[in-house]
């Protein structure tokens, strides 16, 4: 049976996020490279899997060492995570913010699913007991009759934050 739910987001790219299904894992807060060209990255990410169950093409991302300028190659800076993620599936895209590191579907119509076996999980902040969901919502009206997941009403308060309100 769906339900209404209200989420609170800071930023109104991660509510567009959020609405055409993407999924986020943690912030990539370590920083790497020689000064005057430090950017963030992850140690220990070479040879994790990260799975993905949808959308379709599913697959699997083994991450390898960099092969840029990173001088560790060891460390896989945003840059590196991105583009082996985006060049084992190309209907992805993969950005990042102060919420974490966003995966989307390039052409939104269904939602990114992460499933918890992947070995990389723990260290990009996705799941590991569960899958990690995104969901395509439609805005109500845009089908009829109205299929869940949908957003209802989404508004900004004094807070500075962004209130999403959904049937799902």
């Amino acid at each position: 049976m769906a339900i209404n739910r209200v989420r609170k987001f800071s930023t109104i790219g991660i509510v567009q996020a959020f609405l055409n299904g993407a999924v986020v894992g943690s912030p990539l807060r370590a920083v790497y490279g020689p000064p005057g060209n430090q950017a963030p990255g992850v140690m220990g990410l070479v040879g994790k899997t990260l799975i993905f169950s949808a959308p379709g093409p599913t697959g699997t991302v083994t991450f390898v060492a960099s092969s840029g300028s990173n001088p560790d190659p060891q460390v896989l800076l945003f840059k590196d995570i991105a583009a082996q993620i985006i060049a084992a599936i190309a209907t992805l895209t993969v950005t990042m913010s102060a919420d974490g590191l966003t995966i989307q579907e390039a052409t939104p119509a269904n939602g990114v699913t992460v499933a918890n076996t992947g070995t990389a999980n723990t260290i990009l902040g996705f799941d590991t007991s569960v899958a990690t969901v995104g969901k395509f919502y439609l805005p109500i009206g845009a089908v009829s009759p109205p299929v869940a997941p949908y957003w209802v009403w989404i508004e900004s308060g004094n807070d500075n934050m962004y209130t999403v309100f959904s049937w799902e």
